[in-house]
């Protein structure tokens, strides 16, 4: 745990980090008797936010959030990358310590890994303990310019849309209507003045 944190610290980048269990469960419990509400990651670590599925469940990242666990732990199914690259989250931490018996869930540690090296949107690139890091492929910038904005009925409709074209969608049956957005380039820059504020110049 302290070796994770650690190595997240010392990478130059903020990204976000899913970790896999809590995408369907909100507090922790590990198989080596340490339970807490959050992720151990919540207070080792300095820069990177960790994102969990919340206690009180509501809202679009929530939805997202979802989104993911069901297309992980559907074997029917390919997980999508846009998911996380919506969430802005470039690491999955899988904790293969984790207690699924305490949360008398149906998956364990060797199913879920089965998942996500079944996933080729992702790659493992370290190991400390029984905690892998996985990185995404697929990412969108933190904050960027678009000319392509989708409208999408539910929130799976998400997965589908080209990541390469940087778009932006607006989910649920709106009245909004769009005229052709002008093609071009879109330059962006931002200046983080703390974690939850940003100045964007466009």
């Amino acid at each position: 745990v302290f070796e994770t944190a650690e190595w997240f610290n010392q990478q130059k980048n903020d990204d976000r980090i899913i970790s896999v269990p809590q995408v369907a469960w909100e507090s922790t419990a590990y198989q080596w008797s340490y339970g807490n509400l959050v992720n151990p990651l919540y207070t080792l670590n300095s820069k990177n936010p960790v994102v969990t599925l919340p206690y009180d469940r509501q809202g679009p990242g929530v939805d997202l959030l979802k989104a993911y666990k069901l297309s992980l732990y559907n074997p029917e199914s390919t997980p999508s990358a846009n998911f996380l690259a919506y969430l802005n989250a470039r690491y999955v931490l899988n904790q293969k310590d984790f207690s699924y018996f305490h949360f008398r869930a149906p998956e364990n540690a060797k199913v879920v890994e089965k998942y996500l090296s079944q996933d080729k949107s992702l790659k493992k690139i370290k190991t400390f303990g029984e905690w892998d890091i996985y990185e995404a492929k697929k990412t969108l910038p933190k904050i960027y310019g678009t000319t392509t904005m989708e409208k999408v009925m539910n929130i799976e409709e998400v997965g589908e849309l080209d990541l390469s074209k940087k778009p932006a969608f607006i989910l649920g049956n709106t009245k909004q209507t769009f005229t052709s957005l002008k093609e071009g380039t879109i330059k962006t820059s931002f200046h983080k003045n703390t974690p939850t504020s940003y100045t964007v110049a466009i």
